[in-house]
């Protein structure tokens, strides 16, 4: 008796499971017919976008507004050009200042 019913388990496991791949595999089915649609519509949209934007490309003239131009050469401050962290690298110290006129004065005094 408890093998029947053990052996009715296990077949009527088996045909859910094989219910649930079949679903399953249903879902699969759509979801590619699905993205095959969405890729058709998408690309179609894509070339018709693509030739819209053609025509309106060949339809505009191009036109040259002046052909001259003036220069105008102006001093650029470097300070401005460096970043913020070479500009702090390259201020004296105040030490180093201070150092420099000792040193310029030692040397006044020995000559």
């Amino acid at each position: 008796m408890k093998s029947i019913l053990l052996t009715a388990m296990i077949l009527g496991s088996g045909l859910v499971a094989q219910a649930k791949v079949s679903d399953f595999n249903a879902l699969i089915g759509e979801n590619i017919k699905s993205q095959k649609q969405l890729l058709k519509e998408v690309r179609s949209d894509a070339l018709a976008d693509q030739k819209t934007a053609v025509v309106k490309v060949s339809d505009e003239s191009s036109q040259t507004v002046a052909e001259e131009s003036n220069e105008v050469n102006v001093p650029t401050n470097k300070a401005m050009l460096k970043f913020a962290k070479e500009q702090n690298n390259s201020k004296i110290s105040k030490k180093s200042k201070e150092r420099l006129a000792k040193e310029f004065k030692q040397m006044d005094q020995e000559l």
